[in-house]
């Protein structure tokens, strides 16, 4: 979704949505859990693989197999918040609680507009301290091999060298097709766009649950 204006004003107001307090956030008729997912089981209680190393990355994606990994922070070092593949994300098993699920592109943009649009829905979303907890500041990023070039494997949380990718993915829960799958991506530079793009099913990214 473009933004087609290039001002932003502070005077937006936010007091027609009922922020909850702990961990969901009301937004119109939707309410959203407050932070990203971060389990390491399916639903039915069986462990959800965890890859430690870029090489169990690949091989997670290459087999389509579930998996997740921890985030590092800008020291590289090791932090408490997850990235799943979209393997682990869709299957059959359920890594959404029991009341939730996760998040559909048609949820995203029901939540956007109802943020006032872009402009704002971007303004928001990227304010220190906002309600939704989606600063992309936050150290959220992804994980991504580059098939098209196969340079030395995977750029991601799991390699000490790896860059920090300047925005913050969530999976949509829309199936696409045998390799790829959805995802909302909210930018931390200037281009000024909440963007709807699709990636490898085998990438990694955050995931954010929605209220059945």
């Amino acid at each position: 979704m473009k933004i087609t204006s290039i001002f932003i004003f502070s005077i937006i107001l936010f007091t027609p949505f009922n922020f909850a307090k702990g961990q969901d956030v009301k937004i119109g008729d939707q309410i959203w859990s407050a932070s990203n997912l971060d389990v390491l089981t399916f639903r039915n209680g069986d462990s959800i693989p965890e890859a430690q190393t870029s090489e169990e990355w690949i091989k997670a994606m290459n087999n389509k197999q579930p998996a997740w990994c921890y985030i590092l922070n800008s020291k590289n070092i090791k932090t408490d918040k997850i990235l799943y593949n979209f393997y682990a994300v869709n299957d059959s098993r359920g890594i959404a609680p029991k009341g939730w699920r996760i998040a559909s592109n048609e949820d995203w943009s029901k939540l956007i507009k109802k943020l006032g649009g872009d402009p704002k829905a971007l303004y928001y979303l990227k304010m220190d301290g906002n309600s939704f907890k989606a600063n992309p500041r936050s150290g959220h990023r992804t994980i991504e091999y580059d098939i098209s070039t196969s340079l030395g494997g995977t750029v991601d949380t799991l390699n000490i060298k790896a860059p920090i990718f300047l925005d913050t993915r969530w999976w949509a829960s829309d199936k696409l097709n045998n390799d790829s799958a959805g995802y909302i991506m909210l930018p931390i530079d200037d281009t000024k766009e909440i963007y709807f793009g699709i990636g490898n099913k085998g990438f990694g990214c955050s995931v954010r649950c929605i209220k059945d």
